[in-house]
């Protein structure tokens, strides 16, 4: 068995301030447990003390990396089906990471860049041993099974047929990792909090909707 690395955390004090998706906030009570977070607006929420620090730590990570969550979408109409998909995928959605042997490493210093752990033992890690293979990829499947219709989301690419009846999967090995850095995990682990404090005030609402479209 392999073990995980040691996770970073941040130490946090009354009066420090950060920057999230949803905008700026200072922590203006420390918990045992929880942070109590003023936002710019004025809001006040109290948000686990472990969601705080994995957020952040993927923020300074996707910052130093230049790299943006929101994917290319120009209208506001995709933007509001962009967020909806990524609630319905917090709560339905399944990631697999599919590696070769080659190429494996690549996969895991990423990985553990973003986790702060090792993938090898988690749900929705396989290594593919076939000859014919010779790049990872990661796969987000979800079911439409319950789903009239798929134009209330937006995808980077164009789905694909899955191997069940009502499966559709994503091959996208970029939006994958972005995931990764917004709360999503392997198999059906994801940390919908985390998820949600990366989201724009303006698109929350998209958000939830996407958690609450039944499966």
């Amino acid at each position: 068995m392999k073990k995980k690395t040691k996770l970073r955390k941040i130490k946090f004090n009354v009066g420090d301030k950060y920057h999230l998706g949803k905008g700026a906030f200072e922590v203006i009570e420390v918990g045992v447990e929880k942070l109590t977070l003023k936002w710019e607006d004025g809001a006040i929420s109290q948000l686990p003390i472990t969601t705080v620090n994995d957020a952040i730590q993927n923020k300074m990570f996707r910052d130093k990396n230049k790299i943006t969550l929101s994917g290319t979408y120009n209208t506001s109409d995709s933007k509001e089906n962009y967020y909806r998909t990524l609630g319905f995928l917090a709560k339905h959605g399944r990631i697999i990471a599919r590696v070769t042997p080659k190429t494996e490493h690549n996969f895991v210093n990423k990985y553990i860049d973003i986790k702060d752990e090792y993938p090898y033992e988690l749900d929705g890690y396989e290594v593919d041993t076939c000859l014919n293979t010779w790049s990872n990829v990661i796969r987000i499947i979800f079911s439409t099974k319950n789903i009239s219709s798929l134009n209330m989301f937006s995808f980077p690419n164009s789905p694909v047929l899955g191997s069940g009846d009502h499966d559709m999967i994503i091959n996208n090995l970029e939006w994958g990792f972005g995931l990764f850095e917004m709360g999503f995990g392997l198999g059906t682990n994801h940390n919908i909090e985390e998820i949600e404090s990366n989201i724009p005030d303006e698109y929350i609402k998209y958000f939830k909707e996407g958690l609450v479209i039944v499966r």
